[in-house]
């Protein structure tokens, strides 16, 4: 008998959820996407949550930026791919943190998702900074990390660890539940 919960068993109706993906997808130089696999996989996550009208914002990173923004490294076009495979929009924030993005959560209607830009165009992301107090994890009231997405116990990154914390912290699902 399978005992563990899953984000079906928990009532997420009108909920604003962080689900951190792995979209360290392979991109030519003009950002088009050679490879979509991590992509696609995320869709039934993607689309169980959006069909408990949970307002949905998803961070992710992609490549080694070193901590600073660049534009070959943002996660615009994954939006766009992320558009086409969910027959939906995805809205696109141009940072992950601040105002810009605390704004476009807030405006997020159940069944709307959003797309944060690239973790790692902040330094304090691979860094594992304890006192990275604007995180995603902040902006939302319930946090996933996707099955994809390194453990902390195998790559300490703020978003995973931080993410793996607030499922914990809050006791919506506990490491014995997942």
């Amino acid at each position: 008998m399978f005992t563990k919960k899953t984000i079906r068993d928990i009532d997420l109706k009108d909920t604003r959820v962080l689900l951190r993906a792995d979209y360290n997808v392979p991109l030519e130089a003009d950002g088009t996407i050679t490879a979509d696999y991590r992509i696609t996989q995320s869709v039934p996550t993607i689309k169980a949550l959006l069909a408990q009208g949970v307002r949905l914002v998803i961070c992710s990173h992609l490549g080694r930026p070193d901590g600073r923004p660049d534009r070959a490294l943002s996660l615009r076009p994954v939006a766009k791919r992320l558009s086409e495979l969910l027959e939906q929009d995805v809205q696109f924030a141009d940072d992950c943190i601040g105002e810009e993005a605390k704004e476009a959560v807030d405006a997020l209607q159940p069944g709307q998702v959003l797309l944060l830009e690239n973790l790692r165009f902040h330094p304090e992301e691979e860094q594992n900074d304890d006192n990275w107090q604007r995180t995603p994890t902040s902006l939302c009231r319930m946090a996933l990390v996707s099955s994809t997405v390194h453990m902390p116990a195998q790559r300490p990154l703020r978003t995973t660890c931080q993410v793996w914390l607030v499922c914990c912290s809050k006791k919506r699902w506990t490491p014995s539940q997942m």
